[in-house]
This record gives structure tokens, sequence and C-alpha cells, in this order.
């Protein structure tokens, strides 16, 4: 078994809390759906929250996949630095 690494501890981390972010988005647009039809009485008015917060959750999904491939291409091999020496 290979020793424990911050970086695979963190990365585990990263993907649990990423995995969390999209529920716990549509639960609160759900929330937020209710409470508009609640406060105004009107289906359209909770339609346009329902749109607004699945423009939200698509935002962060398209975030947090960009991150994903940023964090990507840091951790990717890059060619070899080459310290030139002036003599």
């Amino acid at each position: 078994m290979p020793p424990f690494s911050v970086l695979q501890w963190y990365d585990e981390k990263l993907q649990q809390l990423t995995a969390l972010v999209t529920p716990t988005l549509w639960l609160i647009g759900a929330f937020m759906v209710l409470v508009a039809y609640v406060a105004f009485r009107s289906w359209k008015k909770a339609a346009i929250a329902g749109i607004g917060m699945a423009v939200v959750i698509a935002i962060v999904t398209n975030v947090t996949s960009l991150s994903g491939m940023v964090e990507g291409e840091l951790a990717a091999p890059t060619m070899p630095v080459v310290i030139w020496q002036w003599m």
C-alpha cells in the first residue's frame, strides 16, 4: 500500500464536496420555487424562480467542470525546465 498523500486526501475531499454541491443546489432551487409560489401565489413567478435557479445550477456545474479541467492541466506533466548556465 503506497503511503498516504496529502494531495490524494485533498483530491478525495474535493470530489466529495463537488458531489454534494449540485444536489444541494437542486434542493435549494425546489425550496425557492415553493417559497416564490407561497409568497406571490403565482405559478408564473415560481417558474421564473425555478428558471433562475436552473441557470445558477448550470453556471456552478460549468465552473466546477472547468476548474476540474484546469486542475488536470496543472497536474499534467510538463516539459522539463532547462536551466541554461552561461560560462
